[in-house]
């Protein structure tokens, strides 16, 4: 009977032990997903204060994008200077 408690704790103790290591883990994890997290967000901060340094609010979209709209004010200003 003494053994089988003997064992029985044995056990226990290794799961105990499996948990706290599998916590741990969870732990570590978090923290890497917060850490991650934040560089998000930084980065999409970025792109914000870049849209706005744009002038137009916008979003940036592209080279091409930014091409076009470049197109677009170049022919509003030469129709500006004909009328």
């Amino acid at each position: 009977m003494q053994k089988k408690l003997n064992e029985l704790i044995g056990e226990l103790k290794d799961k105990e032990r499996e948990v706290g290591n599998e916590e741990r883990l969870i732990k570590e994890r978090h923290v890497e997903i917060a850490k991650k997290q934040l560089k998000v967000d930084r980065l999409n901060r970025q792109l914000a204060d870049s849209a706005k340094q744009n002038g137009d609010g916008e979003e940036n979209h592209g080279p091409l994008e930014n091409a076009k709209k470049g197109i677009q004010k170049q022919i509003q200003e030469i129709d500006d200077e004909i009328t």
